[in-house]
């Protein structure tokens, strides 16, 4: 028979991105994290610190004078470290864990938990078990990867102006590119193929004057695809009397201040790390 625990607190934040960790660490309140498969956030944070430390160099297009793009599988990475020092993070598979009555039921393998929080923070692309939610947006991230006929290319995002693709990225002889869609119907018109983005995208590169520059030895930049990624963009809506729902983008998250407060024992660990880098936050 497994061991029941029963334990009380304030507030805890549920996700399964990037915004969950940092509305944690910011806030200085537990996380239950869920990993999953979400789409990638490319934007440029306007947060000093973010900029200073996780951020990646745009090393062809113009737009880099504006900064660099957010490194975010860096900052997640950090955010789960600080968040696991302090005692903060628990990451949990989906179906081991449940809304029950207000209360979160989980399990390990000889204890039983039940946490009684008086507000949970629920990101908008979590599916809860057990809670009453309304699903609000069912889109679809296309990523087609695509191998280029190119010398090696330095690690570089950028866009090319264009509403169709969001953005194109490319390292090495690989080139990769994120189209959005809203509708799951879209995944079997043509106008959103692969061999669609393939024509699309050699239309805009040909053009493309910051990469002609990178070429010296072909005309064209032919392109040739390995593969396509479908990610799911569910967005749910959470109707619980002790739920707080969050549909922030990671990219407004980043904008304002992110440190958690100086009397904050995450506080304390960031201060570590960053006056051994020399900086004082």
């Amino acid at each position: 028979m497994k061991k029941r625990v029963e334990q009380s607190i304030d507030k805890i934040v549920l996700g399964c991105d990037t915004r969950a960790l940092l509305y944690a660490y910011k806030n200085d309140i537990p996380c239950f994290y869920i990993a999953a498969e979400a789409p990638k956030s490319i934007f440029r944070p306007k947060n000093i610190l973010l900029r200073d430390y996780f951020t990646e160099t745009s090393k062809i297009t113009e737009e880099a004078q504006g900064g660099d793009f957010l490194c975010n599988d860096k900052l997640e990475y950090v955010l789960k470290f600080l968040l696991g020092c302090a005692g903060k993070l628990y990451q949990i598979e989906r179906d081991n864990l449940r809304y029950v009555g207000g209360n979160l039921k989980y399990k390990s393998n000889k204890t039983e938990y039940l946490l009684k929080p008086k507000e949970i923070v629920v990101f908008d692309n979590l599916k809860l078990n057990g809670a009453k939610q309304r699903l609000v947006q069912s889109a679809y991230v296309l990523e087609d990867q695509f191998r280029l006929n190119s010398k090696s290319i330095d690690k570089t995002y950028f866009c090319l102006g264009d509403e169709f693709l969001n953005h194109v990225f490319i390292e090495g002889k690989n080139l990769t590119s994120s189209l959005r869609i809203k509708d799951k119907k879209l995944l079997n018109d043509f106008l959103y193929s692969s061999v669609a983005v393939r024509y699309h995208l050699e239309e805009m590169l040909k053009g493309c004057k910051e990469l002609i520059l990178e070429r010296t030895y072909y005309a064209n930049l032919k392109i040739k695809l390995q593969k396509r990624n479908i990610t799911e963009d569910y967005k749910y809506y959470t109707d619980e009397q002790n739920v707080v729902n969050k549909t922030e983008s990671l990219e407004k998250l980043c904008q304002n201040k992110i440190l958690p407060s100086q009397e904050s024992y995450l506080y304390y660990l960031t201060k570590k790390i960053l006056d051994s880098h020399g900086t004082t936050p």
